[in-house]
């Protein structure tokens, strides 16, 4: 370590031209947040120059940080690039915005149509419907209602879906009473199942008879019967029965059929 008289002795050795010199780059530099001078301290004390010692503070410039060090509000990436620091990204306001383009019913895909009389872009929107998943009558008029077509127009394409054989609510009645069934659910369940889902009511009805003469329903109630009673061995016999008769009733089985079970399987 240097004397202080030996440190002032070298410094008054300095030219007052390269003093001044020197003083006014630091000051340009600092001007700017770029440091670009060598502190005198800093090559006193061994510390070589490309460490980024400011001249003024001593801070590291090397990393684009200004020369006072204070914070200027701006983000400096790894390249160098600058932006602006944005306080309302991930606000509810920004979210709400994305939300709106969502639709309620065909999300992000949802299109409403330019021209609702345009038949074309009816049976494509169909087709497209249908190459989803199999679909009702009643929910295919409903779905190309709310993207817009006139009633007219959803009519005659229903029509031609219709002399294509793309259009079955019988099979699709079918489909939806299998899918109830596995769910233990009764007649009146899958009457109602069917009709909220757009089948035609004379398909309904037709498939509804059908799984009446084939013993669905009756086999529908026993297996609900034998779930419940696993379920409630070693309960006493009028809970299990109460158990019984409130799920019986809540999947749509007639009285008939479920005092049948309840004989059968809960009689001890």
């Amino acid at each position: 370590m240097i004397s202080a008289e030996e440190f002032l002795s070298r410094h008054a050795a300095t030219s007052p031209g390269a003093s001044a010199s020197m003083d006014a780059s630091s000051a340009d530099a600092s001007d700017n947040g770029v440091v670009t001078g060598e502190c005198s301290v800093a090559r006193e004390c061994g510390v070589p120059a490309e460490c980024g010692m400011s001249a003024e503070h001593g801070g590291p410039a090397r990393y684009g940080m200004p020369a006072g060090g204070a914070h200027d509000g701006v983000h400096r990436g790894m390249h160098g690039d600058a932006r602006k620091r944005d306080g309302n990204r991930g606000t509810h306001a920004s979210r709400q915005v994305s939300m709106k383009r969502r639709s309620r019913h065909g999300g992000f895909a949802f299109v409403p149509a330019a021209d609702g009389m345009d038949r074309q872009a009816c049976m494509d929107t169909a087709l497209r419907l249908l190459d989803a998943s199999s679909r009702s009558t009643g929910a295919m008029r409903e779905r190309l209602g709310e993207r817009g077509f006139e009633a007219e127009v959803i009519e005659s394409v229903m029509d031609r879906l219709a002399e294509l054989g793309y259009m079955d609510d019988a099979a699709v009645g079918r489909s939806l009473m299998r899918s109830c069934l596995h769910k233990h659910m009764g007649e009146q369940g899958v009457r109602h199942t069917l009709l909220r889902k757009g089948v035609a009511r004379s398909c309904v009805d037709a498939v509804i008879a059908q799984g009446r003469d084939e013993g669905l329903f009756e086999q529908s109630a026993w297996e609900l019967g034998q779930t419940v009673a696993a379920k409630t061995r070693g309960v006493e016999r009028q809970a299990r029965l109460r158990r019984f008769w409130s799920a019986g009733a809540r999947k749509g089985h007639g009285s008939a059929d479920l005092r049948r079970v309840a004989d059968e399987l809960f009689a001890a």
